[in-house]
Formats: structure tokens, C-alpha cells, sequence
């Protein structure tokens, strides 16, 4: 009943009823359908032994459920099957590979020189024997190339009494560690 002057400007908003919760086949689906309705959202991500890695376990709305302004939903998002990190330290290259693969794991292999470990054995590992992983994770190791080799600099072909230089002690770098990390890009 209100009296408008010629001209002005009357906003009209129209209700598009409930917005409720629909059945998402991926989570850029997802991503696109909260976007579009301006819904936060969180992602949490745990192990799980039934869905694909990437994949989504499940929301903290039931499919069908009203979502209201300012509501925010948990989405959880499978990171794999759960695995332990087996201890290759000091096996075999063949037994490492071994027990990384049926354990699920990936694997990335360096050498490097060692006086306390003996030739073709594992010197160290990237992740520690007991973690809990994703499947598909990648474990760097590295492998003992054995002692470096003395450098043939010291020859004492002199009839005298001069005695050898020892040989410096070898200084080995620290080697890399590698850190995993799954990253999640939204569009």
C-alpha cells in the first residue's frame, strides 16, 4: 500500500525454495555447485581402505538435507589405503625394493659412499620404518656404494725412510631429505 513516486526503482527478490543437498559424482562438481551458491566448505582428509585416493568419503550434510545461508560443510576426501612403512635399513637393494612394493609404496633409489655400511645395502631411508602412509607413497633410499676408494696419490717408490701421508677421511654431503606432500588444486 505503499505510494511510489513515477520512477523509482523496486527491488523484487524471489525465493528459489530450499537449496538441498544433491548427489556430487566428483569433488569439482562439488567445488563448482558450493561456488555457485557461495557455500563454504572445508576438506579433511583421512585413510581409507574402500575409496580410490582423491576421492570423496563423505559430507557432513546427508544427501537431501536443506542447506541454509552461512552453513559450511565438511567434505572428506580419501588419502588411500593406510599402509606402514616397512624398515629397509641395512637390506639388500633387492630386499628393499621388495618389501616397499608389497607394501604398496613407491620408491626412489641414490648411492652414496659408506664405511659402516657394506656395498649394495640400504643406508637410510626417507620416511621412518613404522609410519603411516598413503598407498602410492614414494620412500626415497639410499644404497652403500661400499668404502670410497683410496686415491692412488700415494706412491712411496723412494729408497728412504719417509713415511706415507695418510689419506684424508672422505667428507660426504648430507644426503637430501624428501618430504611428501599431497597437494589438492581447487579450479
Amino acid at each position: 500500500k505503499d505510494v511510489l513516486e513515477q520512477g523509482t526503482v523496486v527491488t523484487v527478490t524471489l525465493s528459489r525454495g530450499n537449496l538441498k543437498m544433491p548427489k556430487f559424482a566428483s569433488m569439482n562438481d562439488f567445488r563448482e555447485w558450493a561456488d555457485k551458491y557461495g557455500i563454504t566448505y572445508e576438506e579433511k582428509h583421512e585413510f581409507s581402505d574402500k575409496v580410490a585416493i582423491g576421492e570423496i568419503i563423505g559430507f557432513s550434510y546427508d544427501e537431501g538435507d536443506t542447506i541454509k545461508n552461512g552453513d559450511s560443510i565438511s567434505v572428506t576426501i580419501s588419502d588411500g589405503k593406510q599402509v606402514e612403512v616397512p624398515n629397509v635399513v641395512k637390506s639388500s637393494k633387492k630386499e628393499a625394493i621388495s618389501k616397499l612394493e608389497n607394501a604398496g609404496l613407491t620408491y626412489n633409489i641414490s648411492y652414496k659412499y659408506s664405511d659402516s655400511v657394506q656395498k649394495d645395502k640400504v643406508i637410510s631411508q626417507s620416511i621412518s620404518a613404522g609410519s603411516k602412509v598413503g598407498t602410492g607413497t614414494t620412500v626415497s633410499i639410499i644404497i652403500s656404494n661400499g668404502k670410497k676408494p683410496a686415491s692412488s696419490g700415494n706412491n712411496n717408490t723412494g729408497g728412504g725412510s719417509s713415511t706415507p701421508k695418510p689419506n684424508p677421511s672422505p667428507v660426504t654431503p648430507p644426503a637430501p631429505v624428501c618430504e611428501n606432500i599431497t597437494v589438492y588444486i581447487q579450479p
